[in-house]
């Protein structure tokens, strides 16, 4: 029976981004997320994250569409070393959907009635916090496009990174849409950068890249950088090296 699942965690991306993780590892940035509660709610939120997928390269053809014919493979023992975790998928009008929403809405109430009355919040402000990273590990199951068009997100099969406040100096866990823009916005990601998802080149199961005539100029590439690559691990990671084209036809 084919496998629905993968031991390797994939992120895919273009070219210049899988050089820059290849230097300088994973670095989360803040993804603004569509939340539908039901058919009149609905919402948008930034989460700071690194998404992965959990699909076998016999599936991700069209995933490769969508994110990019460039990525890197990521061994699970690394992901659950790194505590990542699947995300949890919300569909709209479940149970589930309207039990978070709900207790998102009280928190925040809460939280704003302390404060209006000057009393001491900080039990409830980490109570508040510790939701909202929790929240950051959920995902709308689908979206709905204004002309009919429907994008399965449960399809994707994601892991996510999510990076804590007491990981860095940044002041926000989650992004309302409307403080998604500059200035706060690349003040928050710049932020980001100091909590960086680290490996090990051995953590690393596949390189994937476009065509396969780029296999020599990536080794290349990886060879100037200093201090983590030298060349008996240039030479297990060539071997490590897919392209897309090979995807296609292969597998």
């Amino acid at each position: 029976m084919p496998a629905i699942s993968s031991d390797t965690l994939f992120h895919f991306t273009n070219k210049e981004n899988l050089l820059g993780i290849l230097e300088k590892e994973f670095c989360p940035r803040f993804s603004l997320e569509h939340y539908q509660i039901d058919e009149k709610t609905s919402f948008k939120i930034g989460i700071p994250m690194v998404s992965f997928c959990d699909i076998p390269l016999s599936m991700v053809h069209r995933h490769m569409t969508k994110y990019g014919n460039y990525g890197i493979g990521m061994s699970k023992e690394w992901a659950e070393r790194s505590r990542l975790n699947p995300v949890l998928y919300l569909r709209r009008g479940s149970e589930t959907t309207r039990i978070l929403d709900d207790v998102l809405n009280s928190i925040s109430k809460d939280v704003k009635g302390v404060r209006k009355v000057g009393v001491e919040i900080e039990s409830l402000t980490e109570q508040r916090d510790l939701l909202f990273k929790l929240f950051a590990f959920t995902k709308s199951f689908d979206s709905h496009s204004e002309d009919g068009d429907i994008t399965k997100y449960y399809d994707e099969r994601e892991w996510r990174y999510v990076p804590g406040l007491s990981l860095y100096k940044g002041t926000q866990i989650l992004l309302p849409e409307r403080q998604f823009k500059d200035p706060l916005l690349s003040k928050e990601n710049e932020e980001l950068k100091k909590v960086s998802l680290r490996f090990e080149p051995s953590d690393i199961n596949y390189i994937i890249i476009k065509e396969e005539s780029e296999r020599l100029d990536l080794i290349k590439e990886i060879g100037r950088i200093k201090g983590k690559y030298n060349s008996d691990t240039r030479s297990v990671l060539l071997s490590k090296i897919i392209s897309a084209e090979q995807i296609l036809q292969d597998f």
